[in-house]
């Protein structure tokens, strides 16, 4: 006998399926593919196997890796089976590309070559959301991919997951623009770090950073970002033909869908050339699309007028001011705080 039972998640409604034995569906409800496997003859019921969904469910929502796995029995032709057993495997926390388990499947059946595309259907119908974790599989290029249940609920999935983790999504871990690339931190980089940034006095007088002078100081901050990094929205800003470091910039969450920029600075010779709007267009695409951020706030030195046109040139509006001490010389700095809303940016995107 087909059975049904519903489900009350933080992102909404869902419905598992069963055949009194094992769980066979799993949708969000008004999803993409809802329901796509279950007859139409099918009655409510509790079962110990919706019970163990329901405690999985439970863990899962509660920002814990459940640890256990109920008993499944998707239904689906022998490739879609292959590419459900492959997203078992995906750990809590970490994602995989189309590409990848692609090449695993072509690897594991002898076929020479897969096709992503093909992968990418089977991930579609996936019957059993959350639990066979689709959500984890993303593009190559960058981004969060589509996702039947909706994007903004597979953004929301994954970064439940990465706050748990206490890492960034690995698809976020390069933001590619047209001359710079935003990356993470690298040992190697300390020499040019020290060199265009932390050390030069022209970038330094507008930072809340404290200045570093010595190769010495250069290698542990370059350690110390590299562990900063992994757990926040933080990079190195690189030239893209050559991979010098030449800033660094942050962005961060300080309220449920409210996010400000945390610094941004480039080396003094890369200066004039618009990179400076490069990166804050990179900046408000990840926390606008691809992370679904109802506001930003930026923030700079009253007396930085090139700051405050680029704030200017995004639409962003002033919106308060406040004083601060930088720590590490006791000056005080006047700063303006600017704001732009996801409504904003959105319309200023589509002229």
């Amino acid at each position: 006998m087909n059975c049904t039972h519903h489900y009350a998640s933080p992102l909404g409604g869902i419905t598992m399926a069963s055949d009194g034995r094992a769980l066979t569906g799993l949708w969000f409800d008004g999803q993409k593919h809802f329901a796509e496997t279950l007859p139409a003859g099918h009655v409510e019921r509790s079962l110990p196997v919706f019970d163990g969904a329901d405690r999985w469910l439970d863990l899962y929502f509660s920002g814990r890796d459940p640890g256990f796995t109920p008993v499944l029995a998707p239904e689906g032709s022998p490739f879609r089976k292959a590419v459900w057993k492959v997203l078992l495997t995906v750990p809590f926390g970490e994602t995989v590309t189309y590409g990848q388990i692609a090449e695993r499947i072509a690897k594991e059946t002898g076929t020479g070559r897969m096709s992503a595309q093909a992968v990418g259907t089977a991930v579609s119908h996936n019957p059993i959301s959350l639990i066979i974790p689709c959500h984890r599989v993303v593009p190559s290029g960058g981004g969060p991919g589509g996702y039947a249940g909706g994007t903004d609920r597979k953004i929301r999935l994954l970064r439940l997951e990465q706050a748990v983790k206490g890492t960034i999504p690995a698809m976020y871990e390069t933001l590619e623009g047209e001359h710079i690339r935003l990356r993470k931190a690298k040992e190697t980089d300390w020499h040019t770090m020290l060199e265009n940034v932390w050390g030069d006095e022209a970038v330094y007088r507008w930072m809340l950073f404290q200045p570093t002078l010595t190769e010495e100081e250069a290698v542990e901050r370059c350690r110390r970002s590299i562990n900063y990094q992994k757990e926040n929205y933080a990079w190195f800003v690189a030239l893209k033909d050559t991979d010098e470091a030449v800033g660094l910039c942050a962005v961060r969450e300080y309220e449920p869908g409210r996010w400000e920029e945390c610094g941004i600075c480039i080396g003094t010779k890369c200066q004039g050339k618009r990179y400076g709007k490069e990166i804050v267009s990179l900046l408000l695409d990840l926390v606008f699309v691809k992370l679904s951020a109802s506001d930003c706030r930026y923030g700079y030195f009253r007396d930085n007028e090139r700051s405050k046109k680029v704030a200017e040139s995004f639409g962003f509006r002033y919106d308060r001011s406040y004083d601060l001490t930088r720590p590490w010389d006791g000056e005080v700095k006047h700063i303006d705080s600017c704001l732009l809303t996801r409504e904003e940016y959105l319309e200023r995107m589509q002229k």
